[in-house]
């Protein structure tokens, strides 16, 4: 809020949300890089980009490069709950690598955007 102007002007179809994860910084983020606790966008569906738009001008945002989705089912299976709670708070060492593992490996599958 801060950063606006001091008024939060979120909630609108044609804007994205930023805070930082578990809105652990001051003004829960919306105006840090927040690089150890990592970001949290809110990506609006009315805001994505279709073909021939530009970002900024006529869209808020669009994919630049998908490389894989995995399913938060199966980051639990694979211990995300006892990593969580073995970290305890930031910067949350063993759950990042367990998501990094899941999206570099095959770990978990990929699922396809269709199917979140």
């Amino acid at each position: 809020a801060l950063c606006n102007g001091g008024q939060c002007i979120g909630g609108t179809p044609n804007t994205v949300g930023h805070a930082s994860m578990g809105n652990l910084h001051p003004f829960s983020g919306q105006c840090s890089a927040n690089n150890d606790t990592g970001n949290w966008y809110s990506l609006e569906a009315a805001s994505e980009c279709t073909q021939g738009q530009q970002v900024g001008r006529d869209c808020a945002w669009q994919v630049a490069q998908r490389i894989k989705s995995v399913a938060a089912t199966c980051l639990v299976e694979n211990g995300l709950r006892a990593a969580c709670l073995l970290d305890g708070s930031v910067p949350y060492e063993r759950s990042v690598a367990l998501v990094e593992k899941a999206l570099s490996s095959s770990l978990c599958p990929d699922v396809p955007p269709s199917s979140l």
